[in-house]
C-alpha cells in the first residue's frame, strides 16, 4: 500500500522537486529516498552507522538553530527528539539506501532528513507526506549542504564501527556490528571542515576519548 501526501490510503506517492512518487505507507522515509531505491546495484547498503552519526548532527542542527532563533522551540525540540529515536536505533528499517549514490552522500541526507520530518509530523497528529508542519529540507536540513555535513557522520560512524570491533575483540564477543546491546560512546571531540572534510580542530590536532580506546593523534 502507498500513501499519497494527504492520507495513509492512496497511492499518489509523496513529492519533491521533481514531482510525485509512490513510497509504502507504513514508511516514514519520502520522494527522495523512494527515488534512490533504483539504484539497486550490488548488496551494498549505506551502514547503519552513518544514520545514527547523522543523528547527532540534526540534533546539533536543531539545538543550534533553536538558540539562534531560526527555528521555533517547539519544532526544534520535536527534532531533537526524533533525533534520539533515530540514534537509539528505532528508525533502523527506514534507511534502505545503497552505497551507490552521488561522492557528497545527498541521498542519505535527505533520506534521514524525510524521516525525521515525517516522524515529527505523525507525533503531531499531522499527514504524512504533507511535509507540514516539519519541512524536511527548510526544518530539519535548514538548508544546508551535503557536501558540509555528510563529513562529519562519516567520520563519526568510522570512529563507532572501529570502537565496536575493538570492544568485542576485547571481551572475546562474537556479537554481529548493529545487534541490540548499549552503543559506544559518540566522540568527545570530532569534526570536519565544512569545505573539504578534512579532520580539524583549534590545535591542529584530532583525538577521541572513550572507554577502552586509548588517545589517537591524526
Amino acid at each position: 500500500m502507498c500513501r499519497s501526501a494527504l492520507t495513509l490510503l492512496g497511492c499518489g506517492g509523496e513529492f519533491d522537486s521533481l514531482g510525485t512518487v509512490e513510497v509504502p505507507a507504513a514508511r516514514y522515509r519520502g520522494a527522495d529516498s523512494a527515488r534512490l531505491q533504483h539504484f539497486n546495484i550490488g548488496n551494498g547498503r549505506m551502514p547503519k552507522e552513518v544514520y545514527l552519526a547523522y543523528g547527532y548532527v540534526r540534533k546539533a542542527v536543531a539545538v543550534v538553530n533553536t538558540r539562534a532563533g531560526r527555528l521555533p522551540g517547539w519544532k526544534g525540540d520535536l527534532i531533537e527528539r526524533v533525533c534520539d529515536e533515530l540514534i537509539s536505533g528505532r528508525l533502523d528499517q527506514e534507511f534502505p539506501l545503497y552505497v551507490w549514490q552521488t561522492g557528497s552522500g545527498t541521498q542519505s541526507n535527505m533520506n534521514v532528513n524525510e524521516v525525521i520530518s515525517n516522524r515529527c509530523i505523525q507525533l503531531v497528529g499531522g499527514a504524512l507526506g504533507s511535509q507540514e508542519p516539519v519541512h524536511p529540507n527548510d526544518h530539519v536540513n535548514m538548508g544546508q549542504s551535503s557536501n558540509d555535513t555528510f563529513s562529519t557522520p562519516m567520520h563519526i560512524a568510522a570512529y563507532t564501527m572501529a570502537t565496536e570491533r575493538r570492544s568485542r575483540r576485547s571481551n572475546g564477543s562474537a556479537t554481529r556490528p548493529g545487534a541490540s546491546g548499549p552503543r559506544p560512546r559518540k566522540p568527545e571531540l570530532l569534526w570536519t571542515h565544512p569545505s573539504t572534510g578534512a579532520p580539524e580542530v583549534p590545535n591542529g590536532e584530532m583525538w577521541w576519548s572513550s572507554p577502552g580506546v586509548g588517545r589517537s593523534s591524526w
